[in-house]
């Protein structure tokens, strides 16, 4: 359902902010947003239990730590990853427009999440026996290398192929991340740990949509898409310096020999 959003909301919104006004799509998203987050807000039926914090004792310092340890690799790179995001929807909106079809960069986008729920459902549907720090390392490299082509694509019909293909591995890359977070978190941290990880993508998109504005403004697309790979390469290199002596790894091997 996430990736159906990211699949209907480019197209519509693009068409808005194109054929109607550019406030449309903004205003739009926005309403959207609002509602969907009040609708959420109101399942108190489904809503987990809550697991309070027991109370230290006195005089006992708090331990400050990250609510899951492999968040030191995982928040870095979700924020150049979502830098990346960012910077492949700019581009693409102004790759449309180059080539004089800028309504269909919303279609071209929505192409990019098909690709990503049709990768997601197929991920999640079969059991893996691969470690899940070596599932997101692949993911991840596979999702940069797509990334790493749309800046020599000639048109907007061999983007959307390429685009499409590309998109396959988003959402395999997404879950193996928050199965990190989720399967290191402290006891009653687990909400902590996701949020970090939201955070650190929110962080992402919005420094990389301001810098990725003005590169694109002032080289185009193709640049736009080059930086989309250079972020990308930053968040491979996160990946790779960090995973090899994540927590999970640590505490699974401290498990092991107890």
């Amino acid at each position: 359902m996430d990736e159906l959003v990211f699949v209907v909301g480019p197209a519509v919104v693009t068409l808005l902010a194109t054929e109607v006004q550019p406030a449309a799509g903004v205003i739009t998203a926005a309403v959207a947003c609002t509602l969907g987050t009040l609708a959420l807000a109101g399942q108190v039926s489904t809503e987990p239990a809550a697991h309070p914090v027991p109370a230290a004792r006195p005089g006992a310092r708090r331990a400050r730590r990250l609510p899951s340890p492999g968040l030191v690799t995982l928040a870095p790179t979700v924020v150049f990853l979502g830098a990346m995001f960012a910077t492949i929807d700019l581009s693409t909106v102004a790759f449309a427009q180059q080539h004089g079809h800028k309504p269909l960069a919303g279609l071209i986008l929505g192409t990019y999440a098909l690709g990503s729920a049709v990768g997601g459902i197929w991920y999640g549907s079969r059991p893996w026996r691969a470690p899940l720090e070596r599932r997101f390392a692949v993911t991840l490299g596979l999702t940069v290398a797509g990334v790493a082509t749309f800046w020599v694509m000639p048109g907007l019909a061999a983007l959307a192929a390429v685009i499409f293909v590309a998109g396959l591995t988003i959402s395999p890359t997404l879950i193996a991340a928050f199965s990190l977070v989720e399967r290191q978190a402290r006891p009653g941290r687990r909400t902590e740990g996701m949020a970090w990880v939201s955070s650190a993508a929110s962080v992402g998109i919005a420094a990389g949509s301001a810098f990725a504005g003005q590169v694109v403004d002032a080289g185009g697309a193709r640049w736009g898409y080059g930086l989309a790979a250079g972020w990308g390469g930053l968040a491979l290199a996160c990946c790779l310096a960090g995973l090899p002596g994540s927590g999970s790894r640590r505490r699974a091997t401290a498990k092991n020999s107890e």
